[in-house]
């Protein structure tokens, strides 16, 4: 006769929950913008809130970074129309109460004036890359 151990249920959930905390984050840490930091930062890049994606570093909100929403609407054309077809994201910084430009990127290459820990957050497909966009 064969005598098989069964496990209480809620030792199987202690265990299961001790594995979910042991395991390394593996999300960002960039946010949604604000209604308010949206509106800035659209008014900023002279393109209509309602057609641009928006991310504010965790890290430090003085960066955030917009690409356009893609499939475009009609209403985003023309903005789409003013942006170059390289960039997948244009990145600004806010000083006081305005948001800046401060690069923008193709692909995985790094603007050279926006730190490697905020770029790290904002681009995490990017991770494997070195600044020039080459892999590691």
């Amino acid at each position: 006769m064969i005598r098989r151990f069964a496990l209480p249920t809620s030792f199987l959930a202690a265990l299961a929950t001790v594995a979910l905390l042991a395991a390394p984050a593996t999300g960002t840490a960039a946010r949604s913008a604000t209604k308010a930091e949206r509106a800035a930062i659209a008014k900023a890049s002279k393109v209509p809130a309602s057609c641009i994606r928006v991310r504010v570093s965790t890290r430090n909100s003085r960066w955030a970074a917009w690409s356009l929403r893609f499939p475009v609407r009609k209403s985003c054309i023309r903005a789409a129309d003013r942006q170059p077809t390289w960039e997948i994201a244009v990145y600004l910084k806010r000083t006081g109460k305005r948001w800046k430009r401060a690069g923008s990127a193709s692909q995985c290459a790094r603007p050279a004036r926006l730190p490697r820990r905020i770029w790290s957050e904002m681009a995490p497909a990017c991770r494997n890359f070195d600044d020039e966009g080459l892999p590691l």
